[in-house]
This record gives structure tokens, sequence and C-alpha cells, in this order.
């Protein structure tokens, strides 16, 4: 609970390889190439997660992330999710917190340049 409304966190950690890659003026020989791929993927994947986390609660108002179940080790939150389910999840904020990491590139073909050879 967090200012009296239910509060959800996701927090997702994702290990991923980028085995090849061909893209006319990519390159991800450099680190910090690979960092700013890391972050827009992230921040796409949290937006959609999110967005689909609050399309879920406010539009069709079920326990989707089956807290009736979860909470029974928090005796306010399970009560209050017992005595009215409805309220609950529409007053139910919900937070996710991605790491998105890529860890190994593999093979990679050799980036075209942006300018096409005679």
């Amino acid at each position: 609970m967090k200012n009296g409304r239910p509060h959800l966190t996701f927090e997702l950690f994702l290990e991923t390889e980028m085995i090849e890659y061909q893209c006319l003026g990519a390159s991800f020989d450099k680190q910090e190439q690979i960092r700013k791929a890391e972050r827009l993927y992230g921040a796409e994947l949290k937006k959609r997660l999110i967005t689909t986390a609050n399309k879920l609660k406010d539009k069709y108002k079920v326990d989707v992330f089956r807290l009736t179940t979860r909470l029974k080790n928090y005796p306010d939150l399970y009560k209050a999710i017992r005595n009215d389910p409805k309220t609950f999840i529409e007053q139910m904020v919900v937070d996710v917190n991605v790491k998105l990491r890529i860890r190994t590139i593999g093979s990679s073909l050799e980036t075209p340049s942006l300018q096409e050879k005679p």
C-alpha cells in the first residue's frame, strides 16, 4: 500500500543475446551502443507492460494478477481485496521496473556502409 492505495510493482530482469545483426548504418561494436539499445528496448518493454497491466485492471476490473491467493500473508490487503475486489483493483497502481541486459554478441555480419559501393 502507498498513500492508502494498493500498489503493485513488477521487477523484471531479462538477459538476452544478440546473435547476428545486419542493418544499414547500425553497429554494435562499442559497449555504449549496446547500453543504448538496452535502454531503448527496456523502456519500450516497460511502456508496453504498464499499458497492458492498466488496460487489464481498468477495462476488465478482474484479479488478473491472482492477488487473492498471493496476498494471504498480508492480512490487511487480503481483507481489502476479499471485501471489495472491484474497488481494490480499480484503485490499484501498477509499476514496472525493467532491467534488460544484452550479454554477448555472437557472430555478427559486417555492417554495410551507408553508401552503396559501385
